[in-house]
């Protein structure tokens, strides 16, 4: 596995502890009174991942907190500065469609991890600061 594969499963990783420290926090004070598992269990997860990437790589010119600990930084294709459009179409092709896309040619994307399924689709890349 390439040295960017690892440092991106790495940001993943950090993110979703981060994230999940947040969704505790949530829940154990604004949501306490909410009596309904499934938005207490999958909503509040959800919204908080979404929420919390698309504020850290719109602010943070590209980086979240995980690929800011790795060294990552997502860049537009065209150079450009991300625009929250690119953000929520990556994000939600990641959730939707990534995985079925990787496993058909995933010799492909772990040889290149700059640029995977949802990159792809929202016109984005990975690079490594500094480089």
């Amino acid at each position: 596995m390439e040295s960017l594969t690892k440092r991106r499963i790495g940001a993943a990783v950090v993110n979703l502890m981060v994230n999940a420290v947040i969704v505790n926090v949530l829940e154990e004070t604004v949501l306490k009174r909410v009596k309904r598992p499934v938005i207490r269990g999958i909503v509040t997860q959800s919204v908080v991942d979404v929420v919390m990437e698309t504020v850290q790589l719109r602010l943070t010119d590209g980086r979240t907190v995980g690929s800011r600990v790795m060294g990552l930084r997502v860049v537009s294709q065209d150079d450009q500065p991300l625009k929250t459009t690119q953000i929520l179409k990556r994000i939600a092709y990641r959730e939707v469609f990534t995985a079925g896309k990787f496993f058909k040619d995933r010799q492909r994307y772990l040889e290149d991890a700059s640029v995977l399924p949802e990159d792809e689709f929202a016109k984005t890349r990975v690079i490594r600061e500094g480089r």
